[in-house]
């Protein structure tokens, strides 16, 4: 997370909060409080000399626990050091002057003031800490840089992962697709095997005796199958070639019995002239002898 906002001086110019803090105001020591007042003063001179101390703005009653050592922004301990730059009892009797940094509302500011060694209150402000803001600053943006790229990468690889999971699913849609249609032809070759295998009728007698069939029945495993196009078509040749094999055995068997009847009619005619000459022979024969 970002230590700083990204317009620091604006903040710090046009915010009520540091307009307020930014004037001189009365501070006061807030260590130890149910401690009598000579081992507060006491313990206020150590705490400084350790280089920090709890200070509060009476007029906001804001408290802030304030550290007095140089270089507190460094993460070295040995770059943290005690200066009178920070921490000074020689300026002026009776006082102590201190200096501290750090961020306050994400801002960079400065606390400087003096505390009375006796009465433990004092005065002191912020002021804007331009040095520091500026490091900050770059520091702010460096973050937001490498947040962007990093937030970029994140875009990308989820794209790419999308990108990636179509492609998958496509490639398991082609699959399932050529598998169904796989399917789908070896139902039909095996139907077509069934159907070729299937009886057809019988020979030519049991075709003409089954003159009132026309059409030899499908099997019953052939009624329910979802067939290919083609195989209808084939379906529907082997029985038009049925219906025409049937058609010609009836005209055979008819021209067959035409053929049959005159034979019959000529011999009745010959049997029946051969028995009426017979009998006019023996017609004459016995009028012959009377």
């Amino acid at each position: 997370m970002p230590r700083v906002v990204p317009d620091q001086k604006t903040t710090f110019e046009s915010d009520e909060f540091f307009r307020k803090l930014s004037r001189e105001c009365e501070v006061r020591y807030t260590g130890f409080r149910d401690r009598p007042m000579d081992e507060r003063q006491l313990r206020f001179q150590a705490e400084c000399r350790e280089g920090h101390a709890d200070v509060a703005f009476v007029c906001t009653g804001t408290t802030l626990q304030l550290n007095f050592s140089a270089n507190s922004w460094s993460e070295r301990p040995e770059d943290r050091v005690l200066t009178s730059e920070y921490v000074d009892f020689d300026s002026e009797p009776g006082k102590v002057h201190l200096k501290s940094q750090f961020i306050l509302n994400g801002v960079c500011v400065l606390w400087r003031g003096y505390i009375d060694l006796t009465r433990l209150d004092g005065v002191a402000c912020l002021e804007f800490d331009r040095e520091r803001a500026e490091v900050e600053a770059r520091i702010l943006r460096d973050q937001i840089e490498e947040n962007s790229r990093r937030v970029q990468e994140f875009e990308d690889h989820r794209l790419q992962q999308i990108q990636l999971d179509q492609e998958r699913q496509e490639r398991q849609e082609r699959l399932e697709r050529r598998e169904m249609q796989a399917s789908s032809e070896a139902e039909v070759v095996e139907a077509l095997l069934r159907f070729s295998e299937a009886p057809q009728g019988g020979n030519s007698s049991s075709c003409s005796s089954s003159s009132s069939s026309s059409v030899t029945p499908q099997p019953s495993h052939l009624q329910h199958q979802h067939l290919h196009p083609q195989h209808h078509q084939h379906q529907h040749h082997l029985q038009e070639q049925h219906h025409q094999h049937h058609q010609q055995q009836e005209q055979h068997q008819h021209q067959q019995e035409e053929q049959h009847q005159p034979y019959h009619h000529q011999h009745y005619h010959q049997h029946h002239h051969s028995h009426h000459h017979h009998l006019q022979t023996d017609h004459n024969h016995n009028h012959h002898l009377t």
